[in-house]
């Protein structure tokens, strides 16, 4: 996929229903777009990225951040 949100969406997809750690996550988008910034998206955490991305839920198990499709 050519842009990091499709990309983020397909990888969450993918890894339903237990949903994607966001480290992992992180380190996949950071590895296939290597000009990925997301302070020049406005935002300072990847987790507040992901969390403001519509139909995408966050969830912490364990103190880990899962991103899963929102039911």
């Amino acid at each position: 996929s050519s842009d990091p949100e499709a990309f983020i969406r397909q990888a969450i997809a993918d890894a339903e229903p237990e949903g994607v750690a966001l480290a992992t996550l992180g380190k996949r988008v950071r590895g296939k777009f290597r000009t990925f910034k997301l302070r020049d998206l406005g935002y300072s955490q990847f987790r507040s990225y992901i969390d403001d991305l519509d139909g995408l839920a966050l969830e912490e198990r364990d103190g880990q951040f899962y991103a899963r499709l929102a039911r």
